[in-house]
């Protein structure tokens, strides 16, 4: 897909509450953590974004309109490459469909530096929108 400048942003979908404090507006570690994969019984390797904020969140049907893809969403969080090759990280381009944030320790055997790298990733992320997600429908 190419190369991306540091001045590209890349956006993430705040898919879970813990991701960030509503009060404060600060994203939290947790929105950077690698997800444990059961089938290769291991952690994914990349923690997934996007070049368009539409597409963190959303896909477009077959008649052009953009459909909720992920369910909740409670935002969209964003972080320019550059960021995040100065902590040491890089960003994977070869997708299609998603650019991935890759080059962190493993979470079991270099904890302390993962670690260290989610909160870092924490405080300089950016809140780029926030959404009121669906209410649950009244169950009858």
């Amino acid at each position: 897909m190419g190369v991306l400048s540091d001045d590209t942003w890349l956006y993430r979908a705040i898919t879970k509450r813990a991701w960030f404090d509503k009060e404060t507006q600060q994203i939290q570690p947790a929105a950077f953590g690698l997800r444990w994969k059961e089938e290769q019984q291991d952690y994914e390797s990349g923690i997934s974004t996007d070049l368009d904020e539409n597409f963190c969140y959303q896909k477009i049907d077959d008649e052009g309109n953009y459909q909720l893809r992920l369910s909740p969403c409670f935002g969209i969080l964003k972080i320019s490459v550059g960021t995040i090759r100065s902590l040491g990280l890089e960003v994977d381009n070869n997708h299609h469909s998603h650019v991935n944030i890759i080059g962190f320790p493993h979470p079991d055997r270099e904890r302390a530096k993962y670690l260290e790298l989610q909160d870092k990733l924490s405080q300089i992320a950016m809140i780029h929108q926030l959404f009121e997600p669906p209410k649950k429908k009244p169950k009858k």
